[in-house]
């Protein structure tokens, strides 16, 4: 009886150790939310970086060639507002010419 006893709580023992050595599994939608996680603070690093290189960047120009860095900006906003396609685009679309 003794021997059954031993043998048997060795044996509980024994799957108990062994269930918890092994390591846990994430399941998938915990491993896809870190992925998800994991991509959006990278993304969200580099555009600070990003931010970060332009501000070193205009702060390293003199005045003037910010002025005219603006000015250029502020005549491109103007020059491409209302344009849904780049000209190259609406130069070689093909023409309906069945109306």
């Amino acid at each position: 009886m003794k021997k059954i006893l031993v043998s048997i709580l060795m044996i509980a023992m024994s799957v108990v150790a062994y269930d918890g050595a092994a390591q846990k599994k994430r399941s998938s939608k915990k491993q896809q939310k870190a992925q998800v996680e994991k991509k959006e603070s990278d993304r969200a690093q580099k555009e600070s970086q990003l931010k970060d290189h332009q501000q070193h960047h205009l702060d390293i120009q003199s005045k003037k060639v910010r002025k005219r860095m603006k000015r250029n900006e502020r005549r491109r906003r103007k020059a491409s507002t209302g344009r849904t396609e780049p000209f190259y685009k609406r130069w070689f679309k093909r023409k309906n010419r069945w109306k």
